[in-house]
């Protein structure tokens, strides 16, 4: 069975982006970017993390007898002894590299967030991004705007490391504050997108099995005569 060059290369094209899926996916949810992202920039993104991954396949195939990537090689699809019985020892091996992608990109993202925990603020890049990473997760947060809506809710996505105007995020479960009222209402909307330009100031709400204050939530801050 022989292949052309020319399709033989295109195969070879999107043998290597497509492992990159998984481990972007992951990088994705647990890291976040801006919808603003131009696509080259996620192309490489793919093409990273279908190397990673194929990197972390080729280590681990020999230790367990599988199959090495062959299909990574263009010349495996032009020579003439090619046939379709050699399709599923190459099929599992591109599988093995996407669960090599998937590896990668947990380990990368979670990499990425445990150096967020760590590091000193300074060495981030801006108070939004230690607010969102560090301050945030696992509280309810109440959310400004500037027609003077007050929603409450919890963060499902912010993006961050951008200007602040790009600063958008995803809201879920929201409830909206009723004034006359004095009292949040349920908003019946899974999810709520909010441009950054239209927020004007966010909070996160006091949670007593997370947070440890120096002061009681319910007590004044200032000292009382």
């Amino acid at each position: 069975m022989d292949i052309p060059t020319t399709a033989a290369g295109v195969l070879v094209i999107v043998l290597a982006v497509l492992p990159g899926l998984p481990g972007d996916y992951v990088y994705r949810t647990w890291v976040g970017v801006t919808w603003r992202e131009r696509d080259v920039h996620h192309l490489l993104r793919l093409l990273s993390f279908s190397l990673l991954g194929l990197v972390v396949y080729s280590i681990c195939a020999p230790a367990l007898r599988l199959p090495l990537p062959e299909y990574v090689i263009p010349s495996t699809f032009t020579e003439a002894s090619f046939s379709a019985r050699r399709m599923p020892v190459l099929g599992i091996a591109y599988l093995g590299h996407f669960v090599g992608s998937a590896l990668a990109g947990t380990c990368v993202a979670g990499g990425l967030r445990l150096i967020w925990r760590l590091v000193p603020t300074a060495l981030r890049r801006d108070t939004w991004d230690h607010f969102v990473w560090c301050s945030v997760p696992g509280h309810w947060v109440v959310v400004t705007l500037q027609n003077g809506d007050s929603y409450a809710g919890m963060i499902e996505r912010a993006d961050v490391t951008v200007e602040p105007q790009y600063r958008d995020l995803i809201l879920s479960e929201p409830y909206l504050f009723d004034v006359a009222a004095a009292q949040y209402r349920p908003t019946y909307h899974q999810y709520l997108f909010l441009k950054g330009t239209e927020v004007t100031s966010l909070a996160a709400v006091y949670t007593p099995k997370l947070d440890t204050r120096v002061v009681p939530a319910a007590d004044s801050p200032f000292h009382q005569e």
